[in-house]
């Protein structure tokens, strides 16, 4: 559960961060941070 906190954690912190910057790169490490986290 902890780890779980933590990813979200991370995911939201990128989004902010690349959002403004550049939505594929943004959508791209989300994907893949949800699959190392979820799958």
């Amino acid at each position: 559960m902890g780890n779980n906190m933590q990813s979200i954690k991370v995911l939201r912190i990128d989004f902010i961060v690349f959002s403004p910057l550049k939505k594929p790169i943004y959508l791209i490490i989300g994907e893949k941070y949800l699959k190392y986290n979820i799958y």
